[in-house]
């Protein structure tokens, strides 16, 4: 009787109500007329996918029931829901306590009843609850349940007829009893009796319906219980696990059988050197995902296979790039290589309750992206892979280097969605894109601006001369001619402007009408698509109305200004100056013809001064602009300023959210404080190689350089850094390296420093502008033996890899993968700060985890165990399941260290029912 409630394997969530009433009760008034068949409907219609028939003192109804279930099964009438039927009892002890008895689903009535003749319980009496007991007392009762392969649990421990009701002696014989594992309990821990609370047994508390009614007639009650399908040693194990494994409903109202968080469904590695499939390789588990195996079985090629199908070979340190580059190469352009020249790739992952496929060629080196219909047909999808598709890969080696350069850990924190740093990387690039272009209006204006005191000048000369033709004889002409000019030139600038204005018009309605909005992008079936698409039309409309007034007002300038042609040229005013014009052209033939040839200069100098004159206009012009970008470049410079800023805030609200209750990592970011890359940056945009002109950049010994200047008492514990204080030293130091850039600097400068500054180019300088150095980390590990928080540079190598894993395990829902993380970890290391955070956190995220530790997948309770052999040539799986398949049980004891000493730390009380 096996079915599944999700489409994946491994462990998943079941819904259990392992305490539930049939007819064989005497005191279930209401079903006792009630057909088997109509009653499993009913049951059916609460939702849960297993439950226990727990009659008092009897099996009677489980055989029928059984029978009646295949046959539903078989017609499968309307409301009919798989589900799984343990066998069970609800004994009544000697002290009058309810103890319930679970058998595996193959078990039936019969072995039920053997239990009944075993604990005396008087055959004509099954199915009473009052006044029939079992000669035994509890604990002797839980025994012989035990004993019987059948699962002891205390029914409503805190109400009537439960456990709680028992004092002294016999209460505390059950608190030591290590045969208990569960009892049912609806409950607070803080309720049990205080006599229970000082022995702190291991109880997992249960949750049952107890229902004696027709189900569904009342609120249904039951327990979440994962396991990889519902047996009685998934069921043992399940509680031994804890509350990891076992939630009442009570204390949880998400359905668990659905995963909040994206995961990798399944893995296709096609026409590589030890792997070739068609069909999928992996089928991954949404929580952990062990993978096991020996020495080459593929264990690392599958891991790296998957970095290299979401596009993430580029996040490996150069120091790690010789090692990895076999998982990336072809085998014929290198031995090693582990590819050939058709090799596919394929990851499937779901998100958003979407599936997507990640396809990645070897022959074309190439990515796509394809959206799986419900239909099973695919749709092409768009968009960046490391975006759209977050996880994490890290290898053993790769922390390593984590714990060499905490540089890297910043950019881990940067690369997780809650930073946003994608976003804010993108918006500081526009930032400082904008502030380069103000840069070069400005250097643009500046490098065009006259000398004004010399147009000044020679305008009060050409001036002069102009007077002085003008006090001759003709003097009258000249002056109107000139007088005339410049009415007429005042004219010809106003209809400059006007024409400027038309012409931008007709500019911003060919802007404006580019391009409609392709609706057709919407999905058809998606209300808010189609309220967008709406809202979409509706603004098109409005805009294409702003944009026909627009063309109505170009045609109206238009008409306007063929209207003003024809007044200019019918006016008095206009005929007058046409009149001028020709006694001006008339005077200048005559006196030509007189021998003044020079007379020309006149028209000249009328035309050299309209020129100086136009450009005193221009440069006040471009004064005017001039102050406008240095204010807009002020502005700018401060909200880049201000985002940077942003980004340390994220960085360390990420840290406090995600370390918070952490007991065994302090993680503190100094704002600004790695000046390792900021002396680094400072040489590169100034053009300085490593090490020489030391004492201006940073002087270890001297401490007379920029580097040593901005971090003159700067607190390292980031207990007191003020970000502000920082930044305004930054300014003071920006402004001594503009100086030296301009000639300028101490008199104590060497000269041929401040020749090489000079000749630093200026888009460099518009970097140095908006120049940051990066945050640093400080990371301290709490050293039990001392009692203190110590530098993690302090630890031992396992202590430094413990704390790096023990951060990455501590947040995010994306989908992590480590390889072999627990080298260089002793086993309390692993225990104390790998496998608790992976308990912790496999609810929240999927992990995929290769590993060699038992511990890993015994205390970590593996979701699916994936082991891997090398056989023929090729790597295979064997095996895939969970702890409670005894062949998978049977391959962690054959290749992993440690493996039957894990089992019987954490399952001692069960292991003698376990094959390993």
């Amino acid at each position: 009787m096996m079915l599944s409630s999700q489409s994946y394997p491994g462990a998943k969530w079941w819904r259990c109500d392992l305490h539930i009433h049939t007819s064989a009760s005497r005191d279930t008034l209401e079903l006792q007329d009630i057909p088997l068949d109509t009653w499993l409907l009913n049951v059916m219609s609460t939702g849960v996918d297993v439950i226990a028939i727990t009659d008092h003192n009897s099996g009677s109804s489980i055989d029928p029931i059984k029978a009646v279930y295949q046959n539903l099964a078989t017609i499968q009438p309307r409301g009919f829901k798989k589900i799984c039927i343990f066998p069970g009892v609800e004994i009544s002890t000697l002290e009058n306590v309810h103890i319930l008895a679970l058998f595996d689903p193959l078990k039936g009535t019969a072995e039920v009843e053997d239990l009944l003749v075993r604990l005396d319980i008087p055959r004509g009496k099954w199915g009473e609850t009052e006044g029939v007991f079992s000669k035994y007392q509890s604990s002797d009762v839980i025994k012989i349940i035990n004993q019987s392969g059948a699962l002891a649990i205390p029914a409503h421990a805190n109400k009537e007829k439960g456990i709680f009701q028992l004092s002294g002696n016999q209460l505390r014989s059950l608190a030591y009893n290590e045969q208990i594992i569960a009892i049912e309990h609806e409950g607070s821990k803080s309720e049990w009796p205080d006599l229970i609370k000082e022995q702190k047994p291991k109880w997992i508390q249960i949750l049952g319906s107890d229902c004696h009614q027709v189900p569904g007639s009342i609120p249904h009650k039951f327990t979440w219980i994962k396991m990889r399908s519902p047996t009685l040693e998934g069921l043992k194990l399940a509680c031994i696990d804890g509350n990891n494994s076992v939630k009442i409903m009570r204390d949880i109202t998400d359905d668990l059988t659905l995963s909040s968080h994206p995961w990798i469904r399944s893995v296709t590695i096609t026409d590589t050197e030890y792997i070739d499939s068609d069909s999928p390789f992996l089928l991954c588990n949404p929580g952990l995902n062990t993978i096991i195996g020996g020495r080459g079985t593929g264990k690392s090629s599958t891991i790296e296979f998957i970095r290299l199908c979401t596009g993430r070979t580029k996040e490996i340190p150069d120091t790690l790039t010789e090692d990895l580059k076999k998982y990336f190469i072809q085998k014929t352009h290198d031995p090693s290589g582990l590819l050939h020249e058709k090799s596919k790739l394929m990851l499937e992952y779901q998100k958003d309750d979407a599936l997507y496929r990640i396809r990645w060629r070897i022959d074309n080196d190439e990515y796509s992206i394809y959206r799986v219909m419900e239909d099973g047909s695919e749709e092409l999808s768009s968009g960046e892979i490391k975006n759209r598709f977050p996880l994490s890969i890290y290898s053993q080696k790769q922390i390593y280097e984590m714990v060499r350069d905490p540089s890297s850990i910043l950019h881990m924190i940067d690369q997780d969605p809650d930073t946003g740093f994608s976003d804010w990387e993108q918006k500081f690039q526009i930032l400082t894109s904008r502030y380069k272009s103000l840069q070069a209006k400005i250097r643009e204006i500046t490098a065009s601006l006259p000398d004004k005191e010399r147009i000044r000048g020679e305008l009060e000369d050409i001036s002069s001369k102009i007077s002085r033709f003008e006090e001759s004889g003709h003097a009258d002409i000249l002056k109107k001619y000139q007088q005339t000019r410049g009415k007429e030139r005042a004219i010809e600038i106003w209809e400059e402007s006007w024409m400027s204005a038309s012409y931008s018009i007709i500019s911003l309605i060919e802007q404006i009408g580019a391009n409609d909005p392709d609706i057709s992008v919407m999905d058809k079936d998606d209300p808010d698509d189609q309220k967008c698409a709406r809202d979409l039309e509706e603004r098109t409309k409005t805009v294409n109305t702003t944009i026909r007034e627009l063309h109505n007002i170009a045609k109206r300038l238009e008409s306007q200004w063929a209207d003003w042609k024809k007044i200019r040229e019918e006016s008095e005013w206009s005929k007058k100056n046409a009149e001028i014009h020709a006694q001006y052209s008339s005077l200048m033939r005559i006196l030509a013809e007189g021998g003044i040839s020079d007379i020309q200069q006149y028209g000249q100098l009328l035309q050299t001064r309209e020129t100086l004159e136009e450009q005193i206009r221009n440069y006040n012009s471009l004064i005017f602009s001039l102050e406008d970008y240095s204010n807009q470049e002020k502005q700018l410079l401060k909200e880049i300023t201000n985002h940077r800023l942003e980004l340390t805030r994220k960085r360390k609200e990420f840290i406090r959210k995600n370390l918070a209750g952490n007991k065994q990592i302090r993680m503190v970011l100094l704002p600004f404080g790695d000046h390792i890359s900021a002396e680094r940056k400072i040489r590169s945009i100034l053009g300085l190689d490593k090490n020489i002109y030391a004492k201006y950049i940073h002087d270890f010994d001297n401490k007379t350089g920029i580097i040593d200047r901005l971090y003159t008492d700067y607190d390292w514990t980031g207990q007191h850094v003020n970000p502000d204080d920082f930044l305004n030293k930054l300014h003071l130091e920006k402004e001594y390296i503009y100086d030296l850039c301009d000639g300028k600097g101490p008199s104590d400068t060497e000269r041929r420093f401040i020749e090489k500054m000079i000749r630093c180019p200026q888009d460099q300088r518009d970097e140095l502008a908006f120049f940051y150095p990066e945050d640093s980390l400080s990371i301290g590990y709490y050293a039990e033996s001392e009692g203190i928080f110590k530098d993690i540079m302090q630890g031992s190598p396992g202590q430094k890899n413990a704390v790096i894993l023990s951060f990455i395990l501590s947040y995010g829902t994306q989908p992590l993968i480590l390889d072999q993380p627990e080298d260089d970890l002793d086993n309390h290391l692993i225990y104390d700060m790998i496998v608790r955070h992976l308990r912790n956190m496999k609810e929240k995220r999927q992990i995929i985890i290769v590993t060699h530790n038992a511990n890993i997948v015994v205390n970590g309770n593996a979701d699916l165990v994936i082991p891997l052999i090398a056989e023929g040539g090729e790597t295979i799986i064997s095996h895939q399941g969970t702890l409670q398949d005894e062949p998978v049980r049977d391959e962690i004891c054959r290749v992993m260290e440690g493996g039957r000493t894990a089992f019987e730390m954490r399952y001692k009380r069960i292991l003698r029912e376990f094959s390993c």
